[in-house]
């Protein structure tokens, strides 16, 4: 029967390696992926500028219209997460107080 503080430095160095792995690994992936991701950018870039600045308008459009897009997508999720603005029968304090609210009325009216 082997040694149990063998069998735990045994673990220990297989588990340093594997990590070890993983990290040269991850680092070579993430560096080719920004690489790449550099290289593309720079092609956008230089269009850009080369245009200098006719597609300006259309980009800051085209951005406005996909903020627009995300923020519809997104509006029913947040619309859940407050509490009394969801379909329901029971009416909460707040629907309550705004239905009834009169801005221009007077206390004693």
């Amino acid at each position: 029967m082997e040694d149990p503080l063998g069998q735990i430095l045994a673990q220990a160095s297989e588990i340093k390696q594997f990590f070890s792995e993983l990290g040269n690994f991850l680092y070579k992936n993430l560096l080719v992926s920004f690489l790449k991701f550099e290289a593309g950018k720079n092609i956008f870039v230089a269009a850009l500028y080369r245009q200098r600045g006719r597609l300006s308008r259309r980009l800051i459009h085209t951005g406005m219209a996909g903020l627009a897009a995300v923020g519809m997508m997104i509006a029913p999720v947040i619309a859940q997460e407050f509490p009394g603005i969801g379909q329901g029968k029971k009416k909460s304090a707040v629907r309550e107080r705004c239905a009834t609210f009169a801005p221009f009325v007077s206390e004693g009216d």
